[in-house]
């Protein structure tokens, strides 16, 4: 069974928010080098990576690294 408490403890965020940097970042990198060739489809891309930090803005704010309280 999977615990509660397995991504919000304070090293657990600090790992998820390195990981979707690490995800995202390259994204961004082909989506503006598809933009360069003219491809406007990949606005797209640079949406869906606006989306998921947006995501975790919102469940993360006022939060930082301390990790969120425990889980219900």
């Amino acid at each position: 069974m999977v615990d509660s408490n397995s991504f919000t403890g304070a090293d657990k965020v600090k790992r998820n928010l390195k990981f979707t940097a690490i995800a995202t970042v390259p994204v961004l990198v082909v989506a503006i080098f598809l933009l360069t060739r003219g491809i406007s489809e990949a606005w797209i891309l640079i949406a869906l990576a606006a989306a998921v930090w947006t995501l975790l803005w919102v469940r993360f704010v006022g939060v930082g690294t301390r990790g969120l309280p425990d889980q219900k």
